[in-house]
Parts: structure tokens; sequence; C-alpha cells
């Protein structure tokens, strides 16, 4: 299934964890506008995830898809029934194809945004 080509923002989603300085996030790009939302993770769990991705849908609303890899991460119980609860759509992709999941084309210049995040806080 090829995914769906977005007609406006918030249309596809796609999420993935990113890792710097020991840090995990879990980073959500918009891929029309190509807007990141990032989420700070206490650690690369589904319990993590689940936190993050609530913290997501309750801020910004639904997307429809998300688009997620099969990582253990985001293909557990406690990650599939908070999308089920929220009824998102989501379109699985296969971990590390990258042509499949046009989120790693931008995370070179996400986990770039995240430094710049973390060495200027704007506190």
């Amino acid at each position: 299934m090829v995914t769906p080509t977005p007609e406006k923002p918030l249309d596809v989603m796609e999420a993935d964890l990113v890792f710097l300085d020991g840090a995990v996030r879990l980073t959500l790009i918009d891929r029309l506008t190509r807007f990141a939302y990032n989420y700070p993770l206490q650690a690369k769990t589904g319990k993590r995830v689940r936190e993050g991705l609530l913290l997501f849908l309750a801020t910004v609303g639904t997307p429809m898809p998300l688009v997620l890899d099969r990582g253990r991460e985001f293909d557990n119980f406690l990650v599939q029934s908070l999308l089920e609860e929220f009824k998102v759509k989501v379109h699985w992709t296969t971990p590390g194809h990258s042509r499949s999941h046009s989120l790693e084309i931008t995370k070179s210049f996400v986990i770039f945004i995240c430094y710049f995040v973390i060495s200027y806080p704007f506190t």
C-alpha cells in the first residue's frame, strides 16, 4: 500500500524516535508542511511512546493516517489501544526501509533542530 499524499496539514503525520545526546525524543512530522512536533521521552518503551502520543493527540488532534514503523516501541498493545481509542488510522511501514517512510529524509534536519533547542534553551 502506498502512503497517501496529504491535501492539507495534519492529513498525514509520520512518527519516529530520535536519539540525541543519550536522550530519546518522539518526533512527529507533518508530511505536507514538514512542521515537526518533538516530545522528550524518559525511555524507548511502549509506555513512554504512548505518553508522548497522548500529549500530541490531546494538543493537536487526530491525524489521518499516522505513519509508523513496526518497531516494538510502536507496535504494542499500549500504543495500539491508544490509537484505537482516538480512532487514528495507522499506516505501518517496515523498519529500516527509508523509502517507505519519508521521515527518514527529514530526520537529520530534526536532529539538528533538537540539538539547537537543547543547546540554546528559550527560558
